[in-house]
């Protein structure tokens, strides 16, 4: 471990870079095909099964990302709404009243132009 100022500084810059090193290639991993479609429906499909956005997220590792749900947020959603045979409404970020969709923002022969 560092005992001078100069060492602590070292090191910390030093840790600092390989973290952000590891997150990129994480990150990198995510976009690259790492986090597939099976992964999500295997958390959910599972003997105690996923069955939140942040359930999916502990399991396996969606929405943990750069963009923290941004891209695949919406995917999983939907996967979470189709496997469970539930509404898009109905899915739960975490917990009871904690929904993610309030209600539907475009109704069929609606424009909002």
């Amino acid at each position: 471990m560092p005992k001078t100022t100069v060492q602590k500084v070292i090191f910390g810059l030093l840790m600092s870079f390989f973290m952000v090193l590891a997150m990129e290639m994480y990150n990198t991993g995510l976009r690259n095909g790492g986090l597939t479609n099976a992964g999500i429906l295997n958390a959910l499909r599972e003997e105690i099964p996923a069955t939140t956005i942040d359930g999916v997220k502990r399991r396996c590792g969606a929405g943990m990302g750069r963009c923290q749900g941004g891209f695949c947020g919406p995917r999983v959603l939907e996967l979470i709404s189709k496997t469970l045979g539930i509404s898009p409404l109905d899915v739960l970020q975490d917990k009871a009243g904690t929904n993610v969709l309030l209600c539907e923002t475009k109704q069929e022969g609606e424009h909002h132009d």
